[in-house]
């Protein structure tokens, strides 16, 4: 298993809601009333219709429904693995250590989400849905075994042509090939709150030629080897 960096992101809180969702927070309190997360004291503020009357007639007081907070909100990581650099190996491995990273790191925050890659061994893109570490480590060996330095890689405007529906809550593209076609389609095209372009360079003057912000994409450069300290400040 490929290794994964710690990192201090965020995660945005959104008004998406799935309403198929049947996986909940364990931790945090939310707005759907299809599944309870907690019963508690009466609070000055709390709204009437979350009080239970059976219960609280009793025990003699207020005892009000939290309810639960879905974690299954559509998120969507894309693995671009087409790498035209000289230093394939070493991209490669940065490509899919960033992909690792931010996979944990949303796993962590309870939120569940895709992971979208080009097989070439399959000839089609696969869609692998992440819910826990187990999941992610079998998707990672799969994307791993997958490839090798003679694979052909379909261009991601490929999927993008066959799902012109694509709506999350974030999208994110870990790719070391920042074309200007892809940038300015996920800008236009893909529908979510918040979309990031994470590219993987080989050097500081590298990164200093990539765009910071292009047309509603967040450009966030990683340098080989600098994972962490590139993508710690990234918002999901």
């Amino acid at each position: 298993m490929p290794e994964g960096y710690e990192i201090n992101g965020s995660i945005c809180s959104t008004d998406r809601v799935n309403d198929e969702s049947n996986k909940f927070s364990e931790h945090k309190a939310g707005d759907d009333p299809s599944e309870i997360f907690d019963l508690r004291e009466y609070n000055i503020g709390d709204k009437l219709n979350r009080i239970h009357w059976k219960l609280s007639s009793k025990r003699d007081d207020f005892i009000v429904k939290d309810y639960s907070l879905p974690v299954d909100i559509q998120c969507m990581l894309f693995l671009n693995l087409k790498v035209d650099s000289e230093y394939k190996l070493p991209v490669f491995d940065t490509l899919v250590e960033t992909l690792v990273s931010i996979s944990q790191f949303m796993l962590e925050n309870e939120r569940l989400h895709s992971i979208v890659y080009y097989n070439p061994e399959a000839g089609c893109f696969i869609e692998k849905h992440i819910t826990n570490t187990d999941s992610l480590t079998e998707t990672v060996h799969e994307i791993i075994l997958s490839a090798d330095e003679n694979s052909v890689y379909k261009s991601p405007q490929n999927y993008f042509t066959e799902n012109t529906d694509l709506s999350a809550s974030s999208f994110v593209c870990i790719t070391s090939n920042p074309e200007k076609k892809l940038l300015e389609y996920i800008g236009e095209s893909v529908d979510a709150d918040i979309k990031n372009a994470v590219v993987a360079v080989t050097s500081p003057k590298e990164a200093e030629n990539i765009m910071k912000h292009y047309s509603g994409v967040n450009i966030i450069p990683v340098l080989i080897g600098r994972i962490t300290s590139s993508i710690k400040d990234i918002e999901l």
